[in-house]
């Protein structure tokens, strides 16, 4: 094992390499080229407040668009860093109505939106898999932070109205070991099993400090308590994540590890972390961080899957993905550690160095590929967020 020392020397040797090929402009350019890319997304589906989730690419085919709004509020956030990250007020105020209209059209919609039907019990859970009308927890559970964001910018009541309604169903479904059970619901099923919770729905930590500094509310700061607990107890020793928990015992189903339920996490700590500034949580992100920096040293990019792999994800394990480069760099920004900064540097400049630019080919033109054939709206965004946050550090 290389000792720490010697790993934060070759960290800071390489982020001295890195700096040459880092410049505000270049950085600023592949995140305005994600923002085209957004754009056509949008205008694909043929309602402006509506986005498509996946691009799939083929040699001489148009191309195939999928899932028109199922990754919702992370383009919000994309929108807001656009807006601050623009040079002009006209700029400004072009990525700020992008993301008041996809707002709008997430709040205005009970049901392809934030669900307010019937069932009270799953009020505000977001609508994901658009074939099939199943409506999950996880992804709702990351609009917190946008909609309170975009709020404090274009004040509106139904942002605060949808984050209570969030914040209400997950009190319901939090289980005494802090554990939000919400992985899905539907109207012919009802909710849906839950033997084989993924780890990012840990995500729920931040939504109850989001929702303890708006409102003051005990039973959040209380919320919070539990979900760090219970952080705390499915972290393995060597700071990773399995990719699946039973959610009642907190046991982990398989034994794969997903590091791209890193980036959920991350995100999720460096949301709430600010709020009680709490030193457990950042102990957590340090120890997921090493794992991060360890696996990154070791094979030069982080996996999609690392072995053993879920049935399920296959296809893809063996892909690299770049969308833990905002929580790592959160995370050196926040410690002053090296070693997360140049992680989280060479994740974003992965990214840029295979993100097409090529405006002749809407759809293709700016996106963050996976592998050749598929752009996904989350790496997308990652990049975006990642590409705001590195501004702050070259």
């Amino acid at each position: 094992m290389i000792l720490t020392s010697e790993v934060r020397h070759r960290s800071a040797q390489s982020w001295e390499k890195l700096l040459p090929f880092l410049s505000t402009s270049q950085v600023r350019a592949s995140a305005f080229a994600v923002g085209e890319w957004f754009e056509e997304a949008c205008r694909a589906t043929g309602n402006a407040g509506k986005c498509y989730r996946s691009a799939l690419y083929q040699e001489g085919e148009p191309v195939g668009w999928s899932h028109p709004n199922s990754n919702t509020t992370e383009l919000i956030t994309a929108w807001l860093d656009l807006s601050e990250m623009a040079g002009t007020p006209s700029e400004r105020q072009r990525y700020l109505e992008n993301a008041i209209r996809y707002a709008h059209q997430l709040l205005s919609d009970p049901v392809h939106g934030f669900y307010r039907g019937d069932e009270v019990s799953a009020h505000g859970l977001a609508w994901y898999w658009t074939d099939d009308g199943t409506y999950t927890g996880g992804y709702s559970m990351r609009a917190l932070g946008p909609l309170l964001r975009l709020n404090a910018l274009a004040p509106d009541s139904r942002l605060i109205d949808a984050a209570l309604s969030i914040g209400n169903t997950f009190l319901g479904r939090q289980l005494p070991n802090g554990f939000v059970s919400v992985v899905g619901w539907c109207p012919q099923r009802g909710w849906l099993s839950e033997r084989n919770a993924g780890s990012r729905y840990l995500y729920s930590v931040a939504v109850f400090a989001h929702l303890y500094r708006l409102t003051g509310d005990s039973r959040y700061s209380e919320a919070y308590e539990r979900s760090v607990q219970a952080i705390e107890a499915t972290q393995r020793e060597d700071g990773a994540f399995y990719q699946h928990y039973d959610p009642v015992t907190l046991e982990p189903t398989d034994q794969s590890v997903k590091p791209h339920f890193f980036s959920y996490l991350l995100n999720a700590f460096s949301e709430a972390y600010p709020v009680f500034g709490d030193e457990r949580l950042l102990a957590v992100s340090r120890h997921l961080g090493d794992f991060i920096v360890r696996t990154y040293a070791a094979r030069h990019q982080l996996p999609y899957c690392l072995d053993p792999v879920y049935k399920a994800d296959l296809s893809g394990a063996g892909s690299a993905v770049t969308d833990s480069a905002a929580g790592m760099l959160w995370l050196g920004a926040e410690t002053g550690d090296v070693r997360y900064r140049d992680v989280g540097a060479k994740l974003w400049l992965e990214g840029y160095l295979h993100q097409p630019r090529a405006p002749e080919a809407p759809g293709w033109h700016g996106a963050i590929p996976i592998g050749d054939k598929r752009c996904d709206l989350w790496y997308a965004t990652a990049h975006v967020v990642a590409s705001r946050r590195l501004l702050d550090l070259i």
